[in-house]
């Protein structure tokens, strides 16, 4: 892209969900599943900022682990996960920071996936 035509953009600017897209080899039109699970898991976490959001409550103390704001690098981790699951099931695959624990707080990179089957 040209920067004097405005085509170039910051991999470190930060989008209205608090995460970043980084520097590094996912293009979102290629595969858009891990994109869109990276940013619905930000919409949950900071949904607190937002007004009348109906997430609000159960998620206000909500946070996503440094790592996990960059979007590559969330991207790699779930490919790696992904990789570990039978590909019929990739569809259903989406992350659930309470899956193990009743009452977590953090979605971060130690957690396990979860196959959404309802």
């Amino acid at each position: 892209g040209s920067i004097k035509a405005g085509n170039v953009k910051n991999p470190y600017l930060i989008n209205k969900n608090g995460g970043y897209y980084g520097e590094g080899d996912y293009i979102i039109n290629r595969d858009p599943k891990p994109g869109k699970t990276w940013d619905s898991m930000l919409r949950r976490a900071h949904c607190h900022i937002a007004r009348n959001h109906k997430l609000k409550d159960s998620y206000f103390y909500t946070s996503v682990c440094e790592e996990w704001l960059c979007l590559q690098t969330f991207v790699k981790w779930y490919i790696n996960y992904r990789s570990m699951i039978n590909p019929k099931y990739w569809k259903e695959l989406e992350i659930d920071k309470d899956i193990f624990f009743m009452v977590s707080d953090a979605y971060e990179i130690g957690m396990k996936g979860d196959l959404n089957e309802g």
